[in-house]
């Protein structure tokens, strides 16, 4: 059930995850640093591919960030235990903990832990 729900992850940061699943794309991207200008659509690509891959679910249901990013609430309660579950279940790219934690909170805030994430944009949504 919880895959059934898991965007990625994260895929958080939902980076590359895989799956045999026949909606799942074979294999997502890693997302660039979040200093990176294309951050925000590569991160929304990614999330999308992990939600689709690690979820199950077909394509019209990852599509929209912020119903991605409720579904891994709900699922996991908090974003740090999604990128935990990512961090040990994702395949073939395991993104850390930590990357995780930033990737999500500069696409959705334009802050990560260390400040702000690029002087280019205060955030993604």
């Amino acid at each position: 059930m919880k895959r059934i729900f898991v965007f990625f992850a994260c895929f958080l940061s939902l980076n590359a995850f895989a799956n045999a699943n026949h909606f799942a794309p074979k294999s997502c991207s890693q997302a660039p640093p979040v200093s990176d200008i294309n951050f925000c659509p590569q991160f929304k690509s990614i999330a999308s591919c992990h939600c689709q891959a690690d979820g199950g679910l077909p394509a019209g249901m990852c599509s929209d960030m912020s119903v991605i990013y409720d579904r891994m609430i709900a699922t996991f309660k908090t974003q740090q235990a999604a990128c935990e579950w990512q961090h040990k279940n994702s395949v073939p790219y395991r993104a850390e903990v930590s990357e995780c934690m930033d990737d999500w909170d500069c696409y959705r805030t334009g802050n990560y832990r260390l400040g702000k994430c690029s002087v280019l944009w205060d955030h993604c949504e």
